[in-house]
């Protein structure tokens, strides 16, 4: 093994002379002067990170009532305020209708009441029985018109209908969903990081965020560092 060694040496040596020029032969050794100066110094660990969405909704009515039409299908786009479903709301349109013929004929008594007051013709109190029946119904048609909004169950932001769980003639209720709503331009990372870097990070700091199965690259800030550590898994959120 010596032999074998010193042998590699030896040749390792006429490698080495081969290579060497004029000035290091004489004893000149070429050196390069780099000037010292402050420079940024980066520094990267890799975590684990999930996507969410950051608008997303199970989207279901505030009052009961049977889906009359569904204005949408799955894969849709739709823009905030786009009408999605409609309940049967016969019922309320009828009570609006009655209350208009109603107000109508209200009004006319109390304008009638307003010119004799104005006059000093009649007495006052059928001058306010007649303006408190008129705001009266004016105040139930404002009510039953915010019921009738309820029964058009519209796109709270502008996104893509996912699924559909209802059919028309089925019966909706308040807390049981319609349609899942979803908005794919708005995402975030959630990650869990362990509680060794939180001296380490900062809001802002950027972070190269990887889809290996897109072979994708992005660079984000982060956002949001949460202010509790995780008891269980030693680790802190960040967003």
């Amino acid at each position: 093994q010596q032999l074998t060694i010193s042998h590699n040496i030896n040749e390792l040596e006429k490698q080495l002379k081969a290579l060497e020029t004029d000035d290091v032969a004489n004893g000149n050794i070429p050196v390069l002067v780099k000037e010292l100066k402050p420079e940024l110094f980066s520094h990267f660990f890799i975590a684990n990170g999930m996507v969410e969405l950051a608008e997303e909704a199970l989207v279901s009515p505030e009052t009961n009532g049977q889906i009359k039409s569904i204005h949408v299908v799955k894969g849709q786009s739709v823009r905030k305020g786009d009408l999605l479903i409609g309940l049967n709301a016969n019922i309320i349109e009828n009570s609006i209708d009655e209350v208009k013929l109603a107000l109508e004929l209200v009004s006319k008594i109390y304008d009638k009441q307003k010119e004799l007051w104005d006059q000093k013709i009649g007495s006052e109190l059928q001058y306010l029985e007649a303006k408190n029946n008129k705001e009266s119904l004016e105040k139930k048609l404002v009510t039953l018109r915010s019921q009738l909004d309820m029964s058009y169950i519209k796109a709270p932001f502008a996104g893509i209908v996912d699924d559909i769980y209802l059919k028309e003639g089925e019966l909706a209720s308040p807390g049981r969903p319609i349609l899942h709503l979803v908005n794919l331009d708005k995402l975030k990372v959630i990650a869990d990081v362990s509680e060794n870097m939180l001296p380490k990070i900062k809001k802002g700091d950027p972070v190269i965020v990887s889809f290996p199965t897109y072979d994708l690259e992005l660079s984000a800030p982060i956002v949001r560092i949460s202010n509790t550590i995780d008891s269980k898994t030693r680790t802190i959120q960040i967003e």
